[in-house]
């Protein structure tokens, strides 16, 4: 069976105009584009580049933003009009070493058929014969995390930032996906002081297995249970059973106390310390 990557992340195409509905394993439900026409063209944000052609030499590589088990994210200026992206770079090696290529899909998924003002935008993806590219919104605050490490925020902005929250999760749950990883490392913080969720390669399609027609994500029909961070993990995800829309739940209120107190309400010297 040929690699779902390859399939996904086709080399040198036009993915606006690129169809997926011929594609078993993956139907994106009549595909038209990354970035819906309601939001494209944004004052002040990049404009859409879902309708050109673009490999690694079409950015200027700048800083490096994150590094993850298999991808790394680059700060880059699109060549051609000079605008701001970061650029999610996939290692498809590691992907396949680690067997995260259903994340690597899901993300995708979510992020072409979902668009909120708190999710992160994703303009254009493409590949080469190492690596799996996403063009992504650049967002030059930085991680929430970075503010709410040991001091905390006044209750005030936490405030702000936990209805940002509660929003963005309602309209994903309300489209039957479930995040899993909801922590302040996984929001990013706009100049604006609004926020972004990123990072959606462990979200889970409620009422889709991952070998149903409509997103085929691998070739098992269960999703993984026991996914997240350990001081964020509900306790069904840690015990591996189904979880639902719940889970993200959970983590909020744990992702709350951690930026109003400084450090989460879970916390041990391990793993499993934090698990008991």
């Amino acid at each position: 069976m040929a690699n779902p990557l390859l399939r996904a992340f086709a080399p040198a195409e036009v993915y606006a105009r690129r169809s997926l509905s011929n594609v078993q394993w993956h139907v994106l439900r009549g595909e038209a584009g990354v970035v819906p026409s309601s939001e494209a063209d944004v004052p002040g944000e990049p404009s859409a580049i879902s309708g050109r052609t673009l490999n690694p030499s079409s950015f200027e590589i700048g800083e490096l933003l994150g590094e993850g088990n298999y991808s790394m994210v680059y700060q880059t200026t699109l060549k051609s009009t000079q605008e701001q992206f970061a650029l999610k770079v996939v290692d498809k090696s590691k992907v396949k070493r680690y067997k995260k290529a259903d994340e690597v899909v899901v993300e995708k998924w979510v992020l072409a058929n979902l668009a909120h003002p708190s999710m992160i935008r994703l303009f254009h993806t493409f590949q080469d014969q190492g690596s799996l590219f996403l063009a992504l919104e650049f967002v030059p605050g930085g991680e929430l995390w970075a503010l709410t490490h040991k001091k905390g925020l006044r209750p005030s902005l936490a405030a702000f930032y936990a209805a940002q929250m509660l929003d963005v999760l309602q309209y994903l749950h309300e489209n039957d996906v479930v995040h899993r990883d909801v922590k302040p490392e996984n929001v990013l913080v706009q100049a604006s002081g609004h926020l972004k969720l990123i990072d959606f390669g462990t979200a889970k399609l409620v009422g889709r297995s991952p070998g149903s027609s409509e997103a085929t994500i691998g070739a098992k029909n269960k999703w993984k249970e026991f996914v997240g961070t350990p001081e964020y993990m509900s306790p069904e995800a840690i015990d591996n059973k189904d979880t639902d829309y719940r889970a993200d739940l959970w983590s909020l209120g744990c992702f709350l106390v951690q930026m109003v107190a400084g450090v989460p309400p879970f916390k041990g010297g391990s793993d499993y310390l934090t698990f008991k």
